[in-house]
This record gives structure tokens, sequence and C-alpha cells, in this order.
């Protein structure tokens, strides 16, 4: 099993209450019958697909919410799985992702912001290079899946190697400005050519396994990336796989996409209907699933790696999806409030691939599993975000900001619109305010984290 940190799980459990005691008790027993929640037929892992969208937050689905785009194949998945209406991550991509692939918060990996602010870490120090840290593709490689990994990377580290020593066996990215540079030099020389380089969609730059891919100008690159991991999933059908699919979609520039209804056509550019392609590709994949015969052995995750406006720490810039499905394991069309943050992933896949995890890896995130097989589960009692030197972090009935106010977040009137309550002398208020205050305690700032 994972070790949760302490900072994770001590908060979360007030022993001198009921609910806490039942939670306790709860505990124990799973413990006990250690990852018995996931067994299937013939007791083989689970293949995991997860999907990671570039710029999506949780309105951006009509599933989440109704004036949102159409997007039928993610609407039918959330209608065979658990969707969670509270799911954090940061409000911009890259401490997302290295969030996402460690089980990690800031404070630990050192990365609070994007690649080239001063809130992450320094050009040639070891905790700069992602792939000196473990992965769940690490721990999931290490159990005997094939791992691959196709879209967008867009994380720094040491060389060509980079992605293999993050876990992965086969990769297919967008290159770009996300090559897998070495040095701050090889960087600003690559952003001066601006221009020259092929972009992520039509006729797009992409490297596969260490080498240039060749595309032509009619070349979408999203179907490309797609392509290459439903040929991965063919190809390990037969024992366990790991497909990791950060998406290029629907992030800026919103370039025409192509029509499905027409061959050789394409549809308007515009941000809606980046959303509605990334929901055509998402059910391509998940038909390819159902064609293999695997999808009641597969567990599916899509997610978001930040909303909009992004830059921002507020909720609508680190709410997103989050959409879990595996026919037949995890109950049909829930809905779960338990509150989550992209750190649960990382347990969620250890305990789905039943893989220990190295006891000096501490994880900040705590596995979904039970709250998958019950969506009433209480799951973990707060969740977090980080950008630079700001921090935000929410409970079931309050949300403190980095601003220092506090909302209401037990009954908003819309997406997003709670009253603040920052001035009331009620005495709740002012015991969650304390609250959530202790809890920042454990969860440091960058110059907070460098000296602890």
């Amino acid at each position: 099993m994972p070790k949760s940190s302490p900072d994770t799980w001590e908060p979360c459990l007030n022993r001198n209450g009921p609910w806490g005691i039942a939670l306790l008790l709860a505990l124990t027993a799973l413990v006990g019958c250690q990852h018995s929640w996931f067994g299937n037929q013939d007791n083989r892992p689970y293949n995991i697909l997860l999907i990671l969208a570039d710029d999506l937050g949780a309105i951006g689905l009509s599933c989440y919410w109704e004036e949102a785009p159409a997007t039928p194949h993610l609407d039918r998945l959330a209608s065979q799985g658990v969707r969670f209406e509270t799911c954090y991550a940061t409000p911009v991509c890259t401490p997302s992702r290295v969030m996402l692939l460690t089980g990690q918060y800031g404070f630990r990996t050192g990365y609070f912001s994007f690649l080239r602010s001063k809130y992450t870490p320094d050009f040639g120090t070891p905790q700069r290079d992602v792939g000196s840290k473990l992965t769940f593709a690490d721990v999931l490689k290490e159990e005997g899946y094939a791992t691959a990994l196709a879209g967008k990377w867009q994380l720094t580290g040491n060389g060509p190697d980079l992605i293999r020593d993050c876990g992965f066996d086969e990769y297919r990215i967008w290159r770009g400005q996300h090559h897998l540079f070495e040095t701050k030099s090889e960087i600003k020389s690559h952003m001066a050519r601006g221009s020259q380089d092929k972009g992520r969609y039509w006729g797009p730059e992409i490297l596969e396994n260490g080498a240039a891919l060749s595309t032509e100008p009619m070349d979408y690159g999203p179907d490309l990336f797609t392509d290459f991991l439903i040929d991965f999933m063919r190809r390990n059908r037969k024992r366990p796989f790991l497909a990791y699919y950060p998406m290029v979609l629907p992030h800026d520039p919103w370039e025409p996409v192509p029509d499905p209804t027409a061959p050789h056509g394409w549809k308007p550019a515009g941000y809606p209907e980046h959303i509605q392609y990334m929901d055509q590709l998402v059910g391509r994949l998940v038909q390819a699933l159902d064609d293999l015969e695997l999808r009641e052995r597969t567990l599916v995750i899509f997610t978001g790696d930040n909303g909009m406006p992004k830059n921002q720490l507020v909720e609508p810039a680190v709410r997103v999806p989050l959409i879990v499905s595996c026919p037949g394991t995890i109950p049909r069309g829930e809905v779960s409030r338990a509150l989550t943050d992209l750190s649960d992933l990382f347990p969620t896949l250890a305990d789905f691939a039943q893989a220990e995890v190295p006891g000096d890896h501490v994880v900040d995130g705590v596995s979904l599993g039970p709250t998958l097989r019950n969506p009433h589960w209480p799951h973990r009692q707060w969740i977090f975000s980080f950008l630079a030197d700001q921090r935000m972090v929410r409970d079931s009935q309050w949300l403190l900001d980095a601003e220092g106010r506090l909302f209401d977040c037990r009954e908003p009137a819309a997406p997003f619109e709670y009253p603040e309550v920052t001035a009331s002398t009620d005495a709740d208020v002012q015991e969650g305010r304390r609250r959530l205050e202790k809890l920042l305690e454990r969860l440091p700032a960058p110059e907070d984290a460098a000296s602890s």
C-alpha cells in the first residue's frame, strides 16, 4: 500500500468524534483485506488508461454544466462510472503534472509554478530532474506493466532519456517547445526560433521514442497521439498496461479541427470546438477498449491540469473534472461529493495495480479506492492547491483563499459563487478559519519549504 503523508491523514481524522472513530475502524478493516476491493475474475491487475486534458476546468464538460459544449462521450463515460464534483489541480500546467506523476505537493518536489518561473528548482540541480523522482509509471513498471505516454510532456530533466527515466517504455510526444532540453542555453536557442516550430495540431513536430516522426501538413497531432495509444493497447492486450495520455487539446491556439462527418473537412476554430474534438478522441479510446474486449478490466480516468483563468489561484482555475470508470468494479452513474485533488491519483493507480510504493516515497494523496467502491465514502476532509508563494485550501464547509478570504462553500448558488464570510464573527466560521490556517502550517510555501 502507498505510504500516505501524515500531512494528509492527520488533519483528515477527528479521532475524538464518532465519525473519526468509525472511519478508523473501517480503515483498519480495509488494511486487513489489502487490495480486496480491486479483485477481478482472474486476479490480473487492471489496465489503466489515464487521460489528462490541457486547460480544461470542470465546467468545460456538459456532464458538469449544462451551458458547456456538448461532450456526449465523456458524459457517457461519467454515466458508466463515478463523477467527482470537486477535484483540485493547480492553475498552471507544470506543477499539476508533477503532482500527478509523483503524488506529492510542490513543497516536496520544488515545483510551485510553470517551468520558467523562479518558483521551480534551479537548472542543473537534481531536484529539477523529473526523471530522478519516483512516478506512478515507475511503480507500475516494477509490477510488470507495459507503459506508454503520448501527447504533451512539458517537463524538464536530464536529456533524451528523461521520459524513460520517468517509467515509460514508449512515447510519442509533441516536440515543439517541450523537447527534452538539457540546458538553459538550449531552451533559449529553441525559443528564439519561435515561428520555425511546427505546432501541436496540423503538421505537428513529433518525437517518437527518441526519433523525429515525419508528418504531413494535413496530419492532425491529436489523431496521431490517439492512434499511437490505441496501437499500444492492442499490442499489449495480453498483459497489464498503463497508457498515459496528457492531451494537447483543448489548449490554444484554437485552430480548426477535423470534421468526423466529412473526410478531409474541418470545423471552425474555437475553444468549444477543441473541447468537442477532445471528446471524440476519448470516445475512440473507450471504443478501442471495447473492441479489444478489455473495457471491464481497464480503469479509465479522465481529468484536467488546470481550469480558467490560468495563473490565478482561484477555484475556477484549479477545479477540474474527474471521471473514473471501470464497469463491473466501479458503480455506474454515481456523483461523488468527496473532495479530491491530483495527488490522489498516484496512490489510486498503485492500489489498482496491487503495487507497493517504496517506503521512502511519501505520498501526499490518498487512494480513491474505497470511494470508487462506495461513492458516499468520505475519503479526505480537505484538498489543497498552490501557485508560486500562494496557497489555497478547502474542506467540505469552508474555502480559505490565497488572500486570506474565507468562503462558505456548502451551498453554492452557481458554479464557484460562494458567499464570502471573512468578516463573520460566528463561532463556527471562526473555528473553520482556525482549522484551515492550522492545516496550512503543514503545507509550506516555497521559502518555508526550502528552510524546512
